[in-house]
């Protein structure tokens, strides 16, 4: 679980130091400053962050624990399976849902990186988007981030998972266990 504390943490630092360093480069390049203060400036070592995970005794804890609000369990559930973060959920159209069933996938820009993505994705997981919409229609026009969060606190704790769940690491679930998706997928039709 994480402790709380005060600041930012380690990696975030770096990320901010990278760019004032960068800064410092791109005004002695211009000549706004005599001494390459960037060269001066050792950077910051990355700090290898520890990721939680669910396990799939925990997933199926999750299935097996009601939740009053359909739409999120199907909100949560789809993140375990595609690994998709919650932006690109959010904001995911129904034009960008593409192919047939058993061939089913998700052509999008991701909303973090601006990378384009092309993600497979099972007949489950695409159960779990309801009745398809406009091409132009949000698939979860309701969802809301705050309330996602909170509902990650509960939830696991209802199902007595003791970890600080957020939908990062929804998305971490999804990578380890990629390889067995089909049986989250087994699991999810029996609930």
């Amino acid at each position: 679980m994480r402790e709380s504390r005060r600041g930012i943490g380690h990696n975030s630092a770096l990320s901010y130091f990278n760019k004032f360093r960068t800064a410092l480069k791109q005004a002695w390049r211009e000549k706004l400053i005599n001494d390459d203060l960037h060269a001066l400036s050792p950077g910051l070592r990355e700090i290898e962050a520890e990721v939680e995970y669910l396990t799939m005794d925990e997933i199926r804890k999750l299935l097996e624990t009601p939740l009053n609000d359909d739409l999120y369990k199907r909100v949560v559930l789809l993140a375990i399976l595609t690994g998709l973060r919650f932006c690109d959920i959010k904001y995911l159209t129904w034009k960008q849902v593409r192919g047939e069933r058993d061939n089913y996938y998700l052509q999008f820009r991701q909303r973090k990186t601006y990378k384009p993505q092309h993600v497979y994705i099972s007949n489950q997981a695409f159960d779990l988007m309801g009745e398809r919409g406009g091409p132009e229609k949000t698939v979860f026009p309701k969802v809301n981030y705050n309330y996602t969060r909170n509902m990650l606190k509960a939830w696991p704790r209802e199902a007595g998972i003791n970890k600080h769940l957020t939908f990062s690491c929804l998305r971490h679930t999804y990578q380890p266990y990629n390889s067995i998706m089909a049986q989250i997928s087994i699991l999810y039709q029996n609930y």
